[in-house]
């Protein structure tokens, strides 16, 4: 799987002519180049696994006894000793980089171990890891199409498609300025980011790094609810924030809500609930204002922090959602709504098909395509590269958007339920908003006029 630079032969640069014109030396030299070259030739036949991750080598039965229990376990194809081992294994002992750059999940999947890769997955092994030299992820590693097929979502039908008669509903309608109204929580998610305490001289910082530290040590277990998400779960979500703040690495928000656990589904049923209590806060003391301040911390940052701006994304994206035909009198055509949580599209039509919601329509419920034509620069992330599912093409787009129905259309589909009927829906970002960058607030009296 990894690479080696074959090792010169230690012979044939000490050779002298003088040395190769006496027979015996030259049978003695040309005798230990054969070795050399023999054992070059098996270095290189095992190359996969006798590289550091700095790029040079070493012996291949030095780095073996350097790799972990669990990685030469899933190399040989050890089921067994593998399912033993994970019973007591720990998230970061499952994501272990080894000293030549892969994971064992790496190497299971390169191998074709698919049973193993199976176990590997079930325990909370990241698929959006990728091999420090190689540059690839365990799924770009796969060799065959059963062992891609392993990482994709199973069992998760709801991920791309919105249920508007839910108890939790993601879209709202906004009847008067709605782009003012994103306006002023964008300016406020902003204000969030901007670290006080070293605000002076006319320079602004962020303080993502102190964000991300409390919102593991403070904030991360009002989101991790027992009843909703098993404990393997919450391991996988605490080692993706965990290595965030190590790493200072905020994509790993991202990798946690595109994991293969119902992080995303508690985060994005909290943040239709709770978040905009934060923006127009009413007196009840039954909110959990602790949950909120997680909630609008993650929004903050995958809104506006740096990291996330080569992964911007204009254009069009698709999502499923199931409607009543009520809901269709009330989202006409030149209605404007605004997500009150993440939005999970996808790039290409044929995933929001799948999830369009065929299959769970009822006599009252049609299945429904709605496409997002996206404008803004900071209102989607094409996440497809930090997936831990990149086959589906993601685009995420950010709470508190805003968008306007500009066309509903009836489609008759052979062989779809309810008389054929399926509803096309085109909803286009609404005008672009201020773009308030951080530059503009060089002080606290500057950002208080600006609110």
């Amino acid at each position: 799987m990894d690479s080696q630079t074959p090792r010169s032969l230690s012979h044939s640069s000490h050779n002298s002519a003088s040395e190769t014109d006496d027979p015996s030396k030259q049978s003695h030299s040309e005798s230990n180049n054969q070795k050399d070259t023999v054992h070059s030739r098996s270095q290189l036949e095992d190359s996969k696994t006798d590289i550091r991750s700095d790029g040079t080598t070493q012996p291949i039965s030095k780095l073996e006894t350097q790799r972990s229990d669990l990685y030469k376990a899933c190399k040989n194809n050890k089921i067994n000793r593998v399912r033993k081992i994970l019973q007591t294994a720990s998230i970061s002992t499952i994501n272990r980089i080894e000293e030549n750059g892969a994971t064992a999940l790496h190497v299971a999947t390169y191998h074709g171990h698919n049973e193993i890769v199976k176990l590997l997955l079930d325990s909370g092994a990241s698929t959006s890891i990728r091999h420090k030299i190689r540059k690839l992820t365990a799924y770009e590693e796969a060799k065959t199409q059963e062992t891609q097929d392993l990482f994709k979502r199973r069992n998760d039908r709801s991920r791309f498609i919105g249920n508007l008669t839910s108890d939790v509903i993601e879209w709202t309608l906004i009847f008067r300025e709605p782009g003012k109204r994103r306006a002023r929580f964008f300016q406020q998610l902003i204000k969030l980011l901007l670290d006080k305490s070293i605000n002076r001289g006319h320079q602004t910082s962020l303080k993502i790094d102190q964000i991300l530290l409390k919102l593991e040590n403070n904030y991360l277990d009002a989101l991790l609810i027992p009843d909703q998400l098993p404990i393997t779960h919450q391991k996988m979500i605490k080692w993706f924030f965990s290595s965030a703040v190590s790493e200072k690495d905020p994509t790993y928000i991202l990798r946690a809500y595109t994991s293969a656990t119902n992080f995303y589904k508690t985060l994005n049923k909290q943040l239709a609930i709770n978040a905009l209590d934060y923006f127009e806060p009413t007196v009840n003391y039954a909110t959990d204002y602790k949950l909120v301040r997680a909630l609008i911390d993650i929004v903050a940052i995958v809104t506006h922090c740096k990291q996330f701006e080569k992964y911007r994304f204009k254009g069009e994206t698709y999502r499923g959602m199931l409607l009543t035909e009520q809901n269709l009198l009330e989202y006409t055509v030149g209605s404007e709504i605004m997500n009150k949580s993440f939005l999970s599209t996808s790039k290409t039509k044929v995933v929001a098909e799948i999830y369009s919601g065929e299959g769970q329509q009822t006599d009252s419920h049609v299945s429904t395509i709605c496409t997002y034509v996206i404008k803004n620069d900071q209102t989607a992330l094409d996440i497809e590269d930090i997936s831990e599912v990149p086959d589906e093409q993601e685009v995420l787009i950010v709470p508190f958007s805003v968008f306007k129905i500009i066309n509903v259309e009836r489609c008759n589909i052979i062989g779809a339920k309810n008389n054929g009927a399926l509803i096309a829906m085109k909803l286009e970002e609404c005008n672009a908003h201020v773009a308030y960058e951080l530059s503009n607030f060089e002080n606290d009296d500057d950002y208080a006029t600006q609110l």
